[in-house]
């Protein structure tokens, strides 16, 4: 019979950091306080906890006092959002604390992983804690069992909080009442309760840039030009980025206008929010809500360009004429694209490649068109037009002073109702007409050259372009798939 050995465990050394193990004769202590919103009772309830929670401790000759650490203001659904938690915890790693008194377990975290989580941690590190509305001692032998299920009520009880709260909100935002939020350009009087009051210098930086933009001026250049002038951005920074600029340009605020649940939060412990879509949660949209800064005209034009420069219609840019372009043999609207025989320069092509013609000719055209538009004419529309034309023709004499370099959408759209192209066949149709918002009409040549830019031809090639490399783009594909097929094998 083979004999058994019994080996009996040795004993181990103690890893807790216990006062008597370190030779002191008190054990640092340490209150953890903490309050998630800034009522004016709630701030009472935290300065009292912290000045009892201090008084408490030093009163105890078996305790040297190590601090009282706070978050005021702060949800406790997420231990990493919360400055004065952090700090105690890097403490106790660092050795400075024994244990830690707070009031109940949804003040130290109301989330059931987090709080397990660092309970363990801090006993794992010898830092105990007592959660004195529960009475539970984590120094003790059966606390964790315990503490596992009040954590997972204290999780619930943050739940239903949440939940009552998304009620209330909502139920705000039915009866029209916005919940207020910063908004660069305007100010909340807090005593008066007076909302979205204009702030006047500030107002003046928004006006300039949707001025700009209105203008042509990208949001990178815009950017760039306000950094010039020295302006700083909302947050008192120097640098103003493109996507700063652009979150100006879409706020529907400053049109006057309110759009309430914009966004919708989807998980209560991490606070993540997304988008509203309207699908399960209602918007609501309240029309001149306030004073605006720029008028529902310019926002509204803005919007348009915005769309027309980063929307991509069928895959096609569509800036800055639109839809005012047509083809001359089929009469459908142009499109504009990157031109493979023009080496990835613009051109505006007819959706069935009937017709091209390059960007550059187009623009110029325009221009020329615009700059020989004489002031007699438009003093005869405002004499004799109807009351449209009349407008028109006084909006384009402001705008005829400022001598266009570029054809932009904002001064198109305002002046022009839509352009036709000539068939192009000989130098009598090689041209473009303006057909003016005023009621008359500018004829120009598009100066193309009829060997090298024949409109038919280009379309006819531009079209066989794109056919081969569409075919290219499908062998390589196929070519990638089969040598994945073959490594695969």
């Amino acid at each position: 019979m083979e004999s058994v050995q019994i080996r009996r465990p040795q004993n181990r050394p103690d890893t807790t950091k216990n006062a008597t193990a370190e030779g002191r004769d008190k054990i640092r202590v340490a209150a953890y306080c903490r309050v998630s919103t800034d009522s004016d009772e709630q701030e009472i309830s935290f300065e009292t906890q912290v000045e009892v929670y201090e008084r408490k401790i030093r009163a105890n000759p078996a305790w040297e006092y190590a601090g009282v650490y706070t978050d005021e203001g702060i949800t406790g659904t997420k231990a990493s959002k919360r400055p004065g938690f952090q700090k105690m915890i890097k403490d106790a790693e660092d050795g400075k604390i024994d244990r830690i008194i707070t009031k109940s377990i949804s003040r130290f975290a109301r989330n059931t992983l987090d709080c397990i989580g660092y309970v363990r941690h801090l006993k794992d590190i010898g830092t105990t804690i007592l959660f004195e509305k529960e009475n539970i001692d984590t120094g003790s032998a059966y606390s964790e069992m315990l503490l596992t299920v009040l954590a997972a009520f204290a999780q619930e009880e943050s739940r239903s909080i949440s939940a009552n709260i998304t009620w209330g909100v909502r139920k705000r935002f039915e009866e029209g009442k916005e919940r207020w939020a910063n908004v660069y350009g305007y100010r909340k009087n807090f005593d008066t309760g007076e909302t979205y009051i204009i702030v006047e210098d500030e107002a003046k930086v928004v006006r300039l840039i949707f001025g700009l933009y209105e203008k042509g001026m990208s949001t990178p250049v815009i950017g760039r030009e306000l950094e010039k002038r020295g302006i700083p951005t909302p947050s008192g920074k120097k640098v103003w980025d493109s996507a700063l600029v652009r979150s100006l340009l879409v706020n529907d605020k400053y049109c006057g206008d309110l759009i309430l649940q914009k966004y919708v939060t989807t998980d209560h412990l991490t606070h993540t929010f997304v988008k509203n879509d309207g699908e399960e949660v209602p918007m609501y949209y309240i029309k001149d809500h306030h004073k605006p800064i720029v008028s529902r005209e310019q926002f509204n034009r803005v919007q348009e360009i915005l769309e027309c420069r980063n929307r991509k219609k069928n895959g096609y840019d569509t800036y800055p004429l639109g839809s005012k372009l047509r083809c001359p043999y089929c009469g459908k609207p142009m499109i504009q694209k990157k031109i493979l025989v023009y080496k990835q320069s613009r051109g505006w092509v007819c959706k069935d490649h009937n017709f091209l013609i390059h960007s550059k000719h187009v623009e110029d055209a325009i221009l020329a068109a615009y700059r020989s538009v004489s002031w007699q004419e438009l003093d005869e529309v405002c004499r004799t037009g109807t009351e449209e034309q009349r407008k028109a023709a006084a909006l384009f004499q402001e705008e005829i002073s400022e001598n266009f370099q570029t054809v932009e959408y904002y001064w198109v759209d305002d002046l022009i109702d839509h352009i036709d192209l000539g068939l192009h066949k000989d130098k009598e149709t090689r041209t473009l007409t303006i057909h003016w918002r005023c009621g008359f009409d500018t004829t120009v040549p598009t100066n193309i050259n009829p060997v090298k830019d024949d409109p038919e031809k280009l379309a006819l090639t531009d079209k066989k372009c794109f056919e081969n490399h569409r075919r290219w783009v499908a062998e390589q594909k196929q070519k990638t798939e089969q040598e994945s097929m073959k490594r695969e094998a």
